[in-house]
């Protein structure tokens, strides 16, 4: 009774009141409301690391909390006071990805920094851009020196940002014409958002698989022996296709085969569609296992490159062909992992490992890379092309599977993969005048725009990020970013931020060119 009386009396006058002024002065505004629910969630993150600091009565738990709080206070008002609204035009879905992504990485080096996991400006951001694209590379040269505390979010981050992608997976990527597969086992751009009627449920029964496989692979990392700690890290950063380990040496460090076989399992799994495991588990089609195209194609890229990296490889023990099994889901997947050094398999292997990480998993996944679908659009386009040669008055669509791609499509991918190896030249140029080997740097910057992390063809693959300068740490993070986000929704956010200059310089030139007399 009290408690109703002061509720009546103090507390719910204040509230309505409240509620008013929020109502009466909200705004619609996607990236707004992304950005604070992404702010408030990377507190609301913290909060089990700096739970987890107290429990083993070492680490940070007083700065994960500070960092916590601040976060939600900065977060909650911003999605709270703005809207999304009703219908959002392809810029605002841009511009949310963005705009997400980056708060995002303002909350992962806001915590980071908070601790000292890492210090200096440029290597927290690259170390939370590392975070935010899922990529297997880092600035910390031990991960084991970090407190429980500061590991298990390091992992939540990477865990986070495959959250984040779920929801461009349903409604950014099928615009991009990389939805997923249709129920008959063709390319379908929309795919992904025919789950469910809903875009809430189409997010639900998405987040629900990933959560699910999120907890399969660390219960079987237990199962194989790690600990439960380091399984359940590994479990987060291998299902959002991360890799990133607590341990130097990543998987290689626990010395243990039945761990490696696991992550191969594991890995392989991540670079799968998720609407397509969905479709198979809601209707029990299993045959869609061998009639999906892009599903064949993935396997035969991953098989095809295990038994190369086997044949190049000096060992022909069931151990060299786990390790080549391991070098090769670990590339195909994006996830990035290592148990042995990758320089094993020479440089034909070396090669091999780069070009399958920058081709990627299957579209609609957690993957980086261009991805099979586009791939396939690729080749189907140029197999056009070249019937077109020989018969010029052919009308022929392109296909892929038992799909027709549309011509709105085709040139959307094509210009993404333009754009894709525009951003991998200028960053190969970068890095390589910032003091990589050539072949390094190829390695480097494709690993990097694919999220892989890996700098395949170099002496230890492992120091990526830290064998670079500052200035080519900041041009690592910028591809991880590209990498992450995929260019044109990078380039079509900056193209709104930079409209009002780009339009007083157009006015600013028409006024110069204009002759005196009509000034």
């Amino acid at each position: 009774m009290f408690a109703d009386a002061a509720w009546d009396r103090f507390l719910a006058p204040s509230y309505r009141r409240v509620l008013r002024v929020v109502n009466t002065g909200k705004r619609d505004s996607a990236p707004a409301v992304t950005a604070g629910v992404v702010l408030f969630l990377g507190g609301v993150a913290a909060i089990p690391a700096a739970i987890v600091d107290i429990g083993v009565r070492g680490g940070h738990p007083i700065a994960l909390a500070l960092a916590s709080t601040s976060l939600m206070l900065v977060g909650f008002p911003l999605a709270l006071y703005f809207g999304i609204p009703r219908r959002l035009t392809t810029e605002e879905l841009y511009g949310s990805l963005v705009v997400g992504a980056l708060a995002m990485l303002a909350a992962g080096a806001a915590v980071m920094g908070a601790t000292g996991a890492v210090t200096g400006v440029i290597d927290v951001i690259v170390e939370a851009t590392a975070g935010v694209s899922t990529t297997a590379a880092s600035v910390i040269d031990d991960p084991s020196k970090l407190s429980r505390g500061e590991q298990l979010f390091r992992a939540m981050l990477q865990w986070g940002s495959g959250v984040v992608s779920l929801a461009a997976i349903v409604r950014v990527l099928p615009r991009l014409g990389i939805g997923g597969l249709e129920a008959g086992g063709g390319v379908a751009t929309r795919a992904a958002s025919r789950l469910s009627p809903t875009t809430g449920g189409n997010l639900r029964r998405l987040g629900l698989l990933y959560g699910a496989f999120t907890g399969l692979t660390a219960v079987a990392y237990l199962v194989a022996g790690m600990p439960a700690f380091d399984a359940l890290n590994h479990g987060l950063t291998v299902a959002s296709t991360g890799g990133w380990s607590t341990r130097a040496g990543s998987i290689g460090a626990f010395d243990s085969a039945a761990i490696e076989w696991v992550s191969i399992a594991a890995m392989f799994g991540a670079g799968v569609s998720l609407p397509f495991v969905f479709q198979i588990l809601r209707t029990g089609r299993v045959q869609l296992l061998w009639t999906a195209i892009e599903f064949r194609v993935y396997i035969a890229v991953a098989a095809g490159s295990w038994v190369v990296l086997a044949f190049l490889g000096d060992d022909r023990s069931l151990a060299g062909i786990r390790s080549a099994g391991f070098a090769a889901t670990s590339a195909v997947s994006t996830t990035g992992l290592v148990a042995s050094n990758p320089s094993e398999f020479g440089g034909q292997g070396a090669a091999l490992l780069i070009t399958v990480a920058a081709v990627g998993g299957m579209a609609a996944s957690l993957t980086g890379g261009l991805r099979l679908a586009r791939i396939l659009v690729v080749f189907s386009v140029m197999k056009r092309e070249l019937s077109r040669q020989l018969h010029p008055q052919l009308i022929k669509r392109a296909w892929v599977g038992r799909s027709t791609v549309g011509e709105g499509v085709v040139s959307r991918i094509l210009g993404e993969v333009m754009l894709n190896i525009i951003v991998a030249a200028v960053g190969y140029f970068a890095l390589a005048f910032y003091g990589e080997e050539v072949f390094s740097a190829i390695g480097s910057t494709l690993s990097l725009l694919a999220t892989a992390g890996p700098a395949y063809g170099s002496v230890d693959p492992e120091t990526t990020l830290t064998a670079l300068e500052p200035a080519g740490r900041i041009v690592a993070a910028m591809l991880m970013l590209f990498g992450r986000i995929s260019v044109l929704p990078v380039l079509a956010a900056i193209a709104v931020v930079t409209k009002p200059v780009r339009a007083w310089l157009r006015r600013s030139r028409a006024w110069i060119l204009r002759p005196v007399s009509g000034r």
